[in-house]
């Protein structure tokens, strides 16, 4: 908890948790444009995602020093993966139409601070 306090000092964390394991779970599956559900447990424990943070910061060297400091592992093997949150300049122009068509609002405020870096 110390190192999200200290994440949540510098204003980069933007939110963190914990996930369950997979077997109560359920995953929605797409196939021939059908959705149908599919109950866990998925994959072995060893490759599933067992929390994350999302943090906003100006670039990845900023996220890889967050991430190395992280705790991790707990005596047993772990990765930590960095990815980037998807933004409308991610987007062909014909999705950004239809998401800006169905949810206007919604749409300006989800990019808006991702597009002004």
């Amino acid at each position: 908890m110390r190192f999200n306090e200290e994440m949540h000092q510098a204003g980069v964390l933007v939110a963190s948790d914990g996930l369950n394991p997979t077997a109560p779970g359920a995953r929605i599956a797409v196939a021939n444009r059908k959705r149908y559900v599919v109950d866990g447990p998925f994959a072995e424990s060893k490759e599933l995602v067992g929390g994350f943070y999302l943090v906003e910061v100006s670039t990845l060297e900023e996220a890889i020093q967050w991430a190395l400091r992280a705790p991790s592992g707990f005596g047993k093997d772990d990765i930590l993966e960095i990815r980037q949150l998807t933004g409308s300049g991610d987007l062909p122009p014909e999705i950004l139409k239809l998401i800006n068509e169905a949810a206007p609002n919604r749409s300006a405020s989800a990019w808006q601070s991702r597009n002004m870096k």
